[in-house]
């Protein structure tokens, strides 16, 4: 299965990436001076650790900005793991692959601020599912990341990417939504908004412990540093996730400087390049 995941797959993701940067740009060229985009009739906006802030804080054009910055991170930093994998199909490298591949399909939240017509419909809970499915496999995907930091064996790799993508499209099913509230992230509010954040905050505590784990039973510094690392890209996840506009900056350079801190100390660790 790694096999096929590196020959095949990881092509297709890649490729899937370069499509949403191209349809995000498609996006502000053709749409952005709409003005159904500036009067879009939005509730309170959706973040756990705000619990709601007020609508008059919505910024499309930021909002469509940090879309892209995630989208290109998405294709930028996929690229380089791809070449990667292309000499190492760790699990390490294919479940980070993952992880970053999940940020191009943040892109779709532009379909909430398209106008509806006779000839063009768009599922919009559909959207909000496909954003939490892609939210709850980011992280299920990344704690995988971990545990094979941790020792875990490479032949279990058939059996966590099968988890871990049962267990979030499962949970992305069962959501309940509220598709009257459209909030500012658009997405549209769920019932079990704190049951969520808490699995969620509970895989980010497990990821980070993984690594700390890791480091006590090998010995090596370097996990420590991809334990420091690793937070400081969960951190800037979660800031950017909600598009609440004050914490993208701050959760953009978080999650740029984890990264490219994170790859380097792993490309050192196990001779990726």
């Amino acid at each position: 299965m790694i096999l096929f995941f590196r020959k095949y797959l990881v092509k297709i993701l890649l490729i899937v990436s370069i499509i949403t940067v191209i349809a995000g740009i498609l996006f502000y060229t053709m749409e952005f001076m709409n003005p159904h985009i500036l009067s879009k009739d939005f509730s309170s906006g959706q973040s756990w650790w705000l619990a709601y802030y007020s609508a008059e804080n919505f910024n499309p054009l930021e909002t469509w900005l940090f879309l892209m910055v995630s989208d290109l991170y998405s294709l930028i930093f996929g690229f380089f793991v791809y070449r990667q994998i292309k000499k190492n199909p760790s699990p390490q490298l294919s479940f980070l692959y993952l992880f970053i591949f999940t940020f191009s399909l943040q892109i779709i939240r532009l379909g909430y601020l398209l106008p509806q017509s006779s000839a063009f419909h768009i599922d919009k809970e559909l959207i909000t599912r496909i954003i939490y499915f892609s939210r709850l496999f980011a992280l299920t995907a990344f704690f995988s990341t971990s545990l094979f930091s941790t020792g875990l064996q490479i032949q279990k790799f058939n059996m966590v990417l099968l988890i871990t993508v049962l267990l979030s499209f499962s949970m992305s099913i069962i959501i309940p939504l509220n598709t009257i509230e459209l909030t500012t992230s658009l997405l549209f509010r769920i019932a079990a908004e704190k049951s969520l954040a808490l699995f969620c905050i509970a895989l980010e505590i497990l990821t980070a412990m993984n690594f700390f784990y890791a480091a006590i039973k090998q010995a090596r510094v370097e996990f420590y540093r991809l334990f420091l690392f690793s937070i400081m890209i969960l951190n800037g996840y979660e800031l950017m996730f909600f598009l609440y506009i004050p914490f993208l900056l701050p959760g953009s350079i978080l999650l740029l400087a984890g990264t490219i801190l994170y790859i380097r100390t792993s490309q050192k660790m196990f001779l990726w390049a």
